[in-house]
């Protein structure tokens, strides 16, 4: 799977801090995310922007986002 370039989950079950940081270390080339996450914090967030740096599309909702999971999107995407 490291090769997924597109992954839609629409709130399939409760993600968390540690999906998030699984997608971030084992979707290196994914270019488009969708997701709702209510368990995923600065640190989850944080992970997926600096393992997954070929994203072009993110949308995510419910999250606990502050100005540092912005800071480190910024940094490391290509959106």
């Amino acid at each position: 799977m490291p090769n997924l370039s597109q992954l839609t989950y629409l709130s399939l079950g409760e993600i968390t801090d540690q999906t998030a940081e699984m997608i971030g270390t084992y979707l290196p080339k994914l270019e488009s995310l969708t997701f709702k996450g209510r368990g995923v914090t600065d640190r989850g967030l944080i992970a997926m922007a600096e393992g997954c740096r070929e994203l072009k599309y993110l949308e995510i909702s419910d999250c606990t986002m502050t100005q540092a999971s912005f800071e480190s999107f910024a940094l490391n995407l290509k959106i």
